[in-house]
């Protein structure tokens, strides 16, 4: 398995993305933003922790309490601003969530 440890992203990260690409994976979850930069580079699509649960709830997997929950607890995080918490609370309860499909 090729590792992205040139690429200074944690052990984590580079085998998350190695093995996206072993497997020719259609998405993988990472949040960490370096990542997200070379998986874009190397032509791996990405999702982050958020839109999964904005997703989610698109697809009626989550309702919108559920929802909401996941979505505060993702804010306990320190990476995801208060803006952007914001925004997917905002998204979320308008009913207006962009597909990524």
């Amino acid at each position: 398995m090729k590792l992205y440890l040139a690429e200074r992203l944690g052990a984590g990260e580079s085998q998350a993305l190695a093995l996206a690409e072993e497997l020719d994976a259609d998405v993988v979850l990472i949040d960490d933003e370096r990542a997200w930069e070379v998986a874009r580079v190397k032509g791996i699509t990405c999702l982050r922790s958020l839109e999964l649960v904005l997703e989610a709830h698109r697809r009626e997997l989550l309702d919108l309490g559920s929802a909401e929950s996941r979505i505060i607890q993702l804010g306990k995080k320190r990476w995801i601003s208060e803006e952007v918490l914001e925004a997917a609370m905002k998204q979320l309860k308008s009913g207006k969530l962009e597909s990524r499909s």
